[in-house]
């Protein structure tokens, strides 16, 4: 009792809470800003614009910044060093959380005749836009449905130029990649696009 007591009698000096700085892009600043609030200790330092995924990652394995939100696929093709920009493994990236789910959309033009992957042979595709995780992705998924991008008259479109090309017919498809429920995506549907 007697140890109890003098235990419960001595104060202990509080020590003071540590603060921490993350580096990171503009663009991940404002994904994660509802996490910055509820975390009082960490303050963001914006370092960088952001940009694409493998924008972001080449920032992450440089050491410019702390923390990254890449497309999944992407940063595990750069882990593994498959990325063609950029052979070398990218061996500075550690943890990975799934934080949102993103779809590939599929978007067939008002006139065009395209029910499956088989069928975009000889069509005008859009794989992306230039620069982006979902022109790597699509070129890898066309490689795994037996479509050599070759047979498809490929072109990297970007994003701002992709609906309006898709529905006047100048593309005959185009991939994309938005969240579901997209203004795009719907945009495209009501125009006569297919999915």
């Amino acid at each position: 009792v007697a140890c109890l007591l003098a235990g419960s009698c001595t104060s202990r000096a509080e020590t003071p809470e540590r603060s921490y700085t993350i580096r990171l892009a503009r663009n991940t600043s404002n994904q994660l800003a509802n996490a910055f609030k509820r975390l009082p200790n960490v303050k963001p330092q914006i370092v960088s614009e952001g940009g694409s995924s493998i924008t972001s990652l080449i920032e992450l394995q440089s050491g410019k910044t702390d923390i990254s939100i890449p497309v999944g696929d992407v940063a595990y093709l750069a882990y593994a060093g498959q990325l063609d920009e950029m052979p070398k493994p990218f061996e500075q990236l550690r943890g990975l959380a799934v934080t949102e789910l993103n779809t590939i959309h599929l978007l067939i033009a008002p006139r065009a005749h395209a029910k499956s992957l088989k069928e975009l042979a000889g069509l005008h595709v859009s794989l992306g836009a230039p620069g982006s995780s979902v022109a790597l992705v699509t070129d890898r998924m066309l490689h795994a449905h037996g479509i050599d991008s070759n047979e498809v008259r490929a072109e990297k479109v970007p994003n701002a130029d992709m609906l309006k090309r898709l529905m006047s017919g100048d593309i005959d498809a185009a991939f994309a990649m938005y969240m579901p429920g997209s203004q795009t995506v719907t945009a495209a549907l009501k125009g006569g696009a297919r999915l």
